[in-house]
């Protein structure tokens, strides 16, 4: 299907079409409630599952997983092709790789204190409008700008997943 869509409208359509999923999936992540509302009780039934698929904000969750996930799947698929296409050699896009990392290091060293101001919900939302705009700024710009959007990247990645994590 996305092999599809680029053939028909190029693979500049992939990044605003994530965006439109982050989009979705952060409407969907202000509906999570500031706290679990499950506990564990530490034992093991066969029924565990269906259980968690009844309370309903864990299914608010597992929609927001799914759609960060087939998004972000889809997108990164597609990147390197992408950059290549606007004139970016290998060097430049493993340069651009490289940049995610201080952005996951700098919000991951200061995860425990946005965990303790911010509800799970606000941080996942946060986390994919940051990946949204990232995704509509790389169709838009070129070097050396995308240097800068990317590091969006690892600021996303890191304040969207210990959210996710600390909610589950």
């Amino acid at each position: 299907l996305v092999g599809e869509i680029t053939g028909r409208w190029g693979l500049a359509l992939i990044f605003p079409a994530y965006a439109a999923c982050s989009l979705a999936v952060a409407g969907l992540a202000m509906r999570i409630p500031k706290q679990a509302i499950a506990t564990a009780d530490h034992t093991v039934r066969t029924s565990a599952i269906l259980d968690l698929l009844r309370i309903a904000p864990y299914r608010r969750f597992l929609a927001v997983t799914l759609l960060s996930y087939v998004g972000g799947s889809m997108c990164y698929s597609f990147l390197a092709i992408y950059l290549n296409s606007i004139g970016l050699g290998d060097e430049h896009i493993g340069r651009l790789w490289l940049l995610l990392i201080p952005g996951e290091v700098a919000c991951f060293t200061y995860a425990r204190r946005l965990a303790d101001r911010y509800s799970p919900g606000a941080l996942m939302m946060a986390g994919t409008v940051i990946g949204g705009i990232r995704w509509i700024l790389l169709s838009r710009v070129t070097t050396p700008a995308l240097y800068g959007v990317e590091f969006l990247h690892g600021i996303s990645f890191a304040v969207y997943f210990p959210a996710a994590t600390a909610y589950v």
